[in-house]
């Protein structure tokens, strides 16, 4: 009887031993794993950033971008007109404004823009938007 609570005593020893380094290793590919989205994610803001730059430079001079770089800074460009389009929709539905200036919502009752200063007309319409 000695002999099977000795050898249960091993096993239950050794299976734990094991588990501890199952879920040592587990927890360390983990940390491996967020480390690797982490590094991913500052690889994405470095792709962010020079594209920020070439967008920059071709704002600048067109003629400085080549050919399929001109074709996606076009495609920013309509992207944000249809951003404004939409932010001065919304604007209207919620009776503000957009300031010209730098976009910034307007109060329906403000006469300047709160985050720039700018003076904001009022619109045609009388409603409060910027049409």
């Amino acid at each position: 009887m000695s002999d099977f609570f000795d050898n249960l005593g091993k096993t239950v020893n050794d299976t734990a031993k094991k588990a501890i380094k199952v879920s040592n290793e587990l927890v360390e590919v983990a940390g491996i794993n967020l480390n690797i989205r982490l590094e991913q994610n500052k690889r994405g803001g470095y792709y962010r950033e020079i594209g920020r730059i070439m967008y920059d430079a071709y704002k600048k001079d067109p003629s400085s971008a080549g050919g399929d770089i001109v074709g996606l800074c076009k495609s920013v460009d309509e992207s944000e007109e249809i951003i404004a389009d939409l932010k001065k929709k919304a604007a209207a539905l919620r009776k503000n404004r957009v300031c010209g200036s730098c976009g910034g919502k307007v109060a329906g009752t403000m006469n300047y823009c709160p985050a720039c200063g700018s003076k904001v007309e009022k619109c045609e319409c009388g409603c409060g938007c910027e049409e």
